[in-house]
This record gives structure tokens, sequence and C-alpha cells, in this order.
């Protein structure tokens, strides 16, 4: 897996970095606070399902 192909995807999907106002994970999610909630695509994010789905 491309670690930063990944990170590239998650970030264009929630909006962009301006839309980032801050990060924090924990041991299986990202969580973001948003400045727009409205503007991340759920469908876009949940069709890559090679990053989130385990063989």
């Amino acid at each position: 897996m491309d670690y930063k192909e990944l990170a590239t995807f998650i970030i264009e999907a929630v909006g962009g970095e301006a839309n980032i106002v801050s990060l924090t994970h924990c041991a299986t999610r990202l969580r973001f606070a948003l400045k727009d909630d409205s503007i991340p695509d759920e469908k876009k994010i949940k069709a890559k399902k090679e990053y989130w789905e385990y063989p």
C-alpha cells in the first residue's frame, strides 16, 4: 500500500487541507474536525475498498 497516495486521497476526499481544522487518530480510525461537514464525499471514500477491507 502506498501511504502517500492514501493520505492524498483522504485529504482530497474530506475537502482538502483548507477544510481540516484538526485530526486525531486511534488504533482503527482517523478523526477529523472539519470546517464544513457537508464537503466530504462519503461515496468516494467508501468506494476505495482496497484501503478499508483487509484480506
